[in-house]
């Protein structure tokens, strides 16, 4: 995706001047082969924060209300984006995020399911866990912290240990429960620990 490459050298670049963007736990994303990125979501900004800090083509799925001009229906897949249409089970959705996943690419989600509006940590969805069963994939937590979208803001990505789930072609849910309670420990964790939280 030539097209992502270049909007990824230019966007990091650009953020530069405005924020200062601390990564740590890189060694924690694969270079190669599956995984998902977990992270909890304040900003518009997230997803593109995340892309920047990864240097593989990062998948999000993009809310259907993104894509009502013909500039962002030509732009959002060429920068990999799945249309998703929320509210409902979009089984087209589930189906090429799968594909992605399967192909051995890296992808994002925020098991939030939206920005959360006072800062907390809100409850996870059991998406995440979901897609991890099913593809037999790594959910790998991360945080940001500090401003994101301030100009001048500090802003950190933090990256955790992932976790690997076992292979189901029918996820249970008890498990799913398991690996999302799991998932949002540790997202909480990385969001903490330099502050003492």
């Amino acid at each position: 995706m030539w097209l992502y490459r270049l909007c990824h050298k230019t966007i990091r670049g650009l953020l530069s001047l405005f924020w200062r963007i601390d990564i740590s736990g890189l060694e924690h994303v694969p270079d190669t082969g599956g995984g998902i990125i977990c992270s909890n979501h304040k900003s518009t900004w997230d997803p593109v924060v995340l892309a920047i800090s990864v240097d593989r083509t990062l998948h999000f799925m993009a809310k259907e209300e993104l894509y009502r001009t013909a500039f962002m229906r030509w732009l959002l897949p060429q920068l990999g984006a799945v249309r998703v249409k929320r509210g409902l089970t979009d089984r087209r959705a589930i189906r090429e995020y799968l594909a992605y996943l399967n192909a051995g690419d890296l992808c994002g989600i925020f098991p939030e399911g939206t920005r959360s509006r006072d800062g907390e940590l809100h409850d996870f969805y059991q998406g995440a866990a979901y897609f991890a069963l099913k593809s037999g994939q790594p959910l790998i937590p991360a945080a940001l912290v500090g401003e994101v979208g301030r100009v001048r803001s500090h802003v950190q990505v933090r990256f955790g240990t992932a976790v690997q789930p076992p292979h189901q072609d029918n996820p249970e849910r008890e498990t799913m429960e398991i690996l999302t309670r799991r998932l949002m420990e540790s997202v909480q964790a990385l969001q903490g620990y330099e502050n003492g939280n």
